[in-house]
């Protein structure tokens, strides 16, 4: 069985921002998401590389995330700033921040916030290892708080979790697993079809985080308006997805808002203060799995 190994660099200082990273194994191919465990410390920016052999792997795209990392000045238009380099063979760079003209002075808090997704094809049948550290040199913060502050005395480099691929040996994009504890054989649902006859295929559930044979079992998106103007948007959440948001004010042309928000269980929550003066909109959730890399 192959294997992948995470080798993390001792970082000084408490553990008070962990670094968890997720490596997807594939036959053909290795995703790894970065995630930030800031809790209560908003993050203004992060630095980060990944060090790997480059003959058992080569870099082939890395994610940007408008969402949670962006550059927006006081006209409110948003640029993805999340840069992902290769300065050197076998090494790629991540750098990202949030500077906010319309709220300046603040950045984001909270667990599961996705750094970056990193994919590479496998060149060889050897278990790959993956170095991750600190962007460096030492001179330079590679974590820093809102406030500008560096935080990365407290950040904790934390190995990796290894999760294989899903085997989908019938070919419906549900994974055979699920569907032998979900309908006990691979032949009850082919991913179209609707077993509990709701109007939601059952890949569309499975993918969702609903149950493919309870009618009543829904995915449930609602919108609470707040007394600034501002809105709170909670949905249906599920570990293992990520999640795209987008708002549209007629239904024919839609913006996102949020991109590749991690999976949180048993509900996802966000605050758009993007369209406090606009008293009507549509909003639309968009699930993916495992990452936006695949």
């Amino acid at each position: 069985m192959s294997v992948l190994m995470l080798v993390c660099s001792p970082c000084a200082g408490a553990a008070g921002v962990p670094i968890r990273s997720i490596a997807t194994l594939g036959e053909k191919e290795v995703i790894l998401d970065v995630f930030a465990d800031s809790g209560g410390v908003p993050l203004r920016g992060f630095g980060f590389t990944a060090t790997f052999d480059p003959n058992e792997l080569a870099f082939t795209s890395g994610g940007r995330y408008a969402g949670l990392w962006f550059l927006r000045g006081e006209d409110s238009v948003s640029y993805a700033y999340t840069d992902v380099t290769m300065p050197s063979a076998g090494v790629v760079r991540v750098v990202g921040g949030r500077f906010d003209g319309d709220h300046p002075g603040e950045g984001i808090a909270g667990d599961n916030l996705l750094l970056a997704t990193l994919v590479f094809s496998r060149l060889s049948g050897n278990a790959p290892e993956i170095k991750l550290d600190l962007v460096g040199p030492a001179s330079f913060v590679s974590f820093a708080a809102a406030d500008g502050a560096p935080l990365d005395g407290e950040v904790e480099i934390q190995e990796v979790m290894v999760q294989a691929t899903p085997e989908d040996n019938d070919g419906d994009g549900i994974p055979d697993q699920y569907e032998m504890d979900t309908f006990g054989n691979l032949v009850t649902s082919d991913g179209s079809g609707d077993v509990d006859g709701d109007g939601d295929p059952d890949r569309d559930e499975w993918l969702r985080g609903t149950d493919p044979t309870d009618p009543d079992s829904k995915f449930v998106l609602e919108i609470i308006p707040q007394g600034d103007g501002t809105k709170i948007a909670l949905w249906t959440g599920q570990l293992g997805r990520v999640y795209d948001v987008e708002w549209s004010r007629d239904l024919e042309t839609f913006d996102l808002i949020w991109v590749g928000l991690p999976g949180l269980e048993p509900r996802m929550q966000r605050l758009d203060d993007l369209h406090d003066g606009d008293p009507e909109g549509f909003y639309r959730v968009i699930t993916k799995f495992p990452t936006p890399g695949r």
